[in-house]
């Protein structure tokens, strides 16, 4: 039997996600050091002490995992970051997603479980969410939506088409409020601490589909849970536009005009408390057929590392 050992000094951006499902023709022994110095360097640009409670972090909502999987994470001195969810409206992504129920009461009461493990695994850990989805108002009539694109909106990143949609219309922002203001009502009263940042929808540029401008309509939106979370929660603060933002070096369109990150801040960013914005160095995540049927090799754009830009 041959083991292969990876020292952390070589593997901080594999052992930070630390979802590890190691699928190989051989046992895989992962190595972690965690009281290692060590060193970020992109060309000339280095971070000589890598604060592991800034940079080691976790994309998980903390008190999700089993007790098994939290200890062996706190051996390894990882803790929670941003997680995804609430999805109030339906199930979604992968196994791991905590708290969905049928029932919104009842997916209530698992979050107040969910946040009160977390306070004591890691007591006093800032963390943030971001948004999955939300229950819409029901109506006899069909939803419709002005499908006529303002000529100012930017399109999609042609690598980050993904097929599902999530988009929501003026009418819906109360009810879409209501339902973060009594996810952390839910979480407060049962005597733990929801998240201190809050981004409404996770990437929404891959998704926001059928709004006249959805660069623009997403700022209202989040406006809008921004308001009503600083009535009842003003502790609670919201981010965004939680966009994933693929060229870091040669696509600045998106800061110009109508573009999402643009659009948020001069929206939102009065009433936000951070901005949430995730930088891809190299390819994209949904830049293949896994992520969507109807991804096209000729549609994937060149995109320049982040790395080589320094």
């Amino acid at each position: 039997m041959k083991n292969r050992q990876y020292t952390l000094a070589g593997l901080l951006t594999l052992a930070a996600s630390l979802n590890l499902y190691l699928k190989a023709a051989e046992p895989i022994t992962l190595e972690i050091q965690p009281f290692v110095e060590l060193q970020l360097k992109a060309g000339s640009h280095s971070i000589n002490s890598v604060d592991r409670e800034r940079y080691f972090r976790t994309y998980h909502i903390p008190g999700m995992f089993a007790d098994e999987q939290a200890k062996i994470m706190q051996e390894l001195r990882v803790s929670p970051g941003r997680g995804t969810g609430p999805y109030f409206a339906h199930n979604a992504g992968d196994t791991e997603r905590a708290g969905w129920d049928p029932a919104f009461k009842r997916q209530l009461q698992k979050y107040v479980k969910i946040y009160r493990r977390a306070d004591e695994r890691y007591p006093g850990v800032i963390h943030a969410q971001a948004g999955g989805n939300y229950i819409k108002s029901k109506s006899n009539a069909p939803e419709t939506v002005n499908n006529t694109v303002d000529p100012d909106t930017p399109s999609v990143d042609a690598t980050m088409l993904v097929d599902y949609k999530s988009s929501y219309l003026p009418k819906d922002y109360a009810k879409t409020t209501a339902q973060v203001v009594d996810w952390i009502s839910a979480i407060k009263a049962g005597g733990a601490n929801p998240p201190k940042y809050f981004s409404p929808l996770n990437e929404p540029d891959a998704h926001w589909k059928g709004t006249p401008n959805p660069p623009k309509d997403h700022g209202q939106f989040a406006r809008a849970i921004a308001l009503g979370l600083k009535d009842r929660h003003p502790e609670a603060l919201i981010s965004g536009p939680s966009s994933a933002w693929g060229h870091p070096r040669a696509d600045w369109k998106r800061w110009i005009e109508s573009g999402w990150e643009r659009e948020f801040i001069e929206q939102v960013g009065d009433v936000a408390g951070a901005y949430d914005i995730h930088v891809y160095s190299k390819e994209y995540w949904a830049g293949s057929a896994e992520h969507s049927v109807n991804f096209a090799a000729d549609k994937k754009q060149p995109t320049p590392s982040m790395y080589d830009a320094f």
